[in-house]
């Protein structure tokens, strides 16, 4: 392999473990915040939160170069797997009254 393709491949690799860290720190906090929310008996999914979110992502990457449909499946993969990471003890919905 060129040395070149090879620099440039472990600067890839950098920024894949880079993302993944992120995603852990992203997950955790995502836990901390359904753990806010069963203590104050809100639900744990907030539709109108994850749309801002997806609005806000697609303003920020406008003239980027990246496609707007892979950045809008990239981000819902990510707020899926969120989702799925959720610790047990966190209700997915709020108590009823």
């Amino acid at each position: 392999m060129p040395p070149e393709l090879a620099a440039i491949r472990r600067e890839i690799d950098a920024i894949d473990d880079a993302l993944l860290v992120l995603l852990q720190r992203r997950s955790q906090a995502v836990a901390r915040a359904w753990q806010h929310k069963a203590v104050h008996g809100q639900a744990r999914h907030d539709p109108a939160r994850e749309a801002a979110i997806l609005a806000r992502l697609h303003a920020q990457n406008a003239g980027s170069g990246l496609a707007p449909q892979a950045v809008a499946a990239v981000f819902a993969a990510v707020l899926a797997g969120c989702q799925q990471a959720a610790p047990p003890s966190v209700p997915t919905h709020a108590p009823k009254p």
